[in-house]
């Protein structure tokens, strides 16, 4: 079966073909957006079974995949666009465009929230008005769903119990803590702004200043909305985006962005520490959590005290690989995101049992 995965991003395209279940790569590439020309650049030559779309806020849907042949789930995803501005907007237009260009194959969209729907209502409620909850669908969905739960089935692919940390970090961050393979809890929340902050999102910060900035100097929501998703996190503070420059320079204001980016990670950490009453893994993944040695040190020094250990000296050059010291009571592991398997495979396997 040869699948299709189109991975919109805010301002790129990732896709590839996968031949399924030997999961071979037959084919990819990656684009800025817009895409100059008219229709996806996909090769003709490769006979197409199923396509399957990236989409990152799903609302209250449990189901990871949504079959978007059906023109009223279509009209659902539609409504969560203010959900994920960043996201959904153009993830959609992907959408579209391909349902365009191949209208009798079967397509699907992957939601990233959907790995979180085992959250415990504890979690997942703010403490606010239930009726906002409930009518409004206020609540932590939490968002990286297909990259964590990747995570969770390479790091205990059977299920044996195990505690797992999974800090996904790069361009958007969070950290999930896994549990016998479900999440427990998460750094984001209703949106992907919430929780860490991001190469330009801001993160948490406290709400009033949302309305502060409103009543005494006049911004507008959407000015508000604009900054706090591009103009905040990282770059905001040292005024550019290339993380591994920002670890390398003595510049304050870079020094500055980088303490701010780990004390917050740490911070989490210990919160999904708390979550799991205990941890068996902690694991970077991730364009930074996946390359930064340094980040990953400065992390894990904070948790030596309950027995971590890492090794003296490491290269990052497999997909996954070890980098705590045998003796270590707490294995950290950095694993190679790859979200789109992740995604074929999901897809390959409702194929499979359901031959939908």
């Amino acid at each position: 079966m040869n699948i299709l995965i189109l991975n919109f991003g805010s301002s790129s395209l990732k896709a590839k073909i996968f031949e399924m279940p030997s999961q071979t790569v037959l084919w990819e590439g990656r684009f800025n957006l817009p895409i100059s020309g008219s229709g996806l650049p996909i090769p003709p030559e490769i006979k197409l079974d199923v396509i399957g779309h990236r989409w990152v806020h799903g609302g209250d849907i449990t189901d990871p995949l949504v079959n978007l042949l059906n023109v009223s789930n279509q009209a659902y995803l539609r409504g969560l666009i203010s959900l994920a501005p960043l996201h959904n907007p153009v993830a959609l237009k992907g959408i579209e465009a391909s349902l365009s260009l191949f209208p009798n194959i079967p397509q699907y969209a992957v939601l990233d929230s959907s790995f979180h729907y085992t959250i415990p209502e504890r979690v997942y409620t703010y403490p606010m008005s239930l009726e906002w909850r409930d009518k409004y669908k206020i609540r932590k969905y939490g968002f990286h769903g297909i990259s964590h739960g990747y995570i969770a089935k390479v790091l205990d692919p059977n299920k044996n119990n195990k505690k797992i940390i999974s800090c996904h970090l790069g361009g958007g961050s969070s950290i999930t803590a896994i549990h016998n393979g479900k999440s427990v809890n998460t750094t984001m929340g209703f949106s992907p702004l919430s929780g860490l902050p991001g190469i330009t999102r801001s993160g948490n910060i406290d709400p009033s200043i949302v309305s502060y900035l409103q009543r005494c100097y006049g911004y507008s929501t959407d000015q508000i909305t604009k900054y706090l998703n591009e103009q905040s996190g990282i770059k905001s503070i040292c005024g550019h985006t290339d993380y591994e420059q920002i670890v390398k320079s003595e510049n304050p204001r870079d020094v500055l962005a980088k303490d701010i980016f780990v004390q917050r990670i740490k911070e989490e950490v210990g919160s999904m520490l708390l979550s799991l009453n205990g941890c068996d893994i902690i694991s970077f993944t991730g364009g930074i959590g996946e390359n930064c040695v340094e980040l990953q040190r400065a992390v894990c020094s904070s948790l030596e005290f309950l027995g971590l250990k890492l090794k003296t000296d490491y290269i990052l050059n497999m997909d996954q690989k070890r980098i705590s010291a045998v003796e270590s009571k707490i294995g950290v592991w950095v694993v190679k995101a790859n979200e789109e398997l992740a995604m074929a495979d999901l897809i390959f396997w409702k194929n499979a049992i359901f031959n939908t």
